[in-house]
């Protein structure tokens, strides 16, 4: 082997993963995430800067979901999710969002831990200021 095929294999490598040696180009487009989506149809809601914007469940699975609302979201924004159809909960930041026409996006979360269960009741949050984070922390009071 000489040096430019093993240049252009760990290139292929390093974009692809060891799939991109061995698959062909249709298993290179399939999706490599390590947990397998679920189509999932849900409604819920997002807080997001003392807003509550409702969503539409695409997908969803133990580390993340997609959605679909009406307004963009930005790349690396904490939010708070809540699946109402499903009673789940829980911290997520927004890893990806795009328009999909007209007013409509769809996003991408990923959940920071695992979601709780939403009990009966009123959830409020406060942003308490902590000296480890110089951004501000959201804490659920109940």
């Amino acid at each position: 082997m000489d040096l430019s095929t093993i240049t252009s294999r760990m290139g292929t490598i390093l974009v692809t993963g060891f799939t991109g040696l061995f698959g062909s180009g249709e298993e290179q487009s399939a999706d490599r995430r390590a947990y397998t989506r679920i189509r999932a149809r849900f409604r819920g809601s997002i807080d997001w800067e003392g807003r509550r914007i409702p969503v539409r469940g695409i997908d969803l699975h133990r580390a993340g979901t997609g959605i679909s609302l009406d307004e963009p979201l930005p790349p690396g924004a904490l939010v708070f999710f809540y699946g109402r159809t499903h009673g789940l909960m829980g911290w997520a930041t927004v890893r990806w969002c795009a328009c999909e026409g007209g007013s409509k996006y769809h996003a991408g979360l990923e959940f920071r831990s695992g979601l709780m269960r939403a009990e009966a009741g009123n959830w409020h949050f406060s942003y308490v200021q902590s000296s480890h984070c110089p951004a501000g922390i959201a804490a659920p009071t109940n």
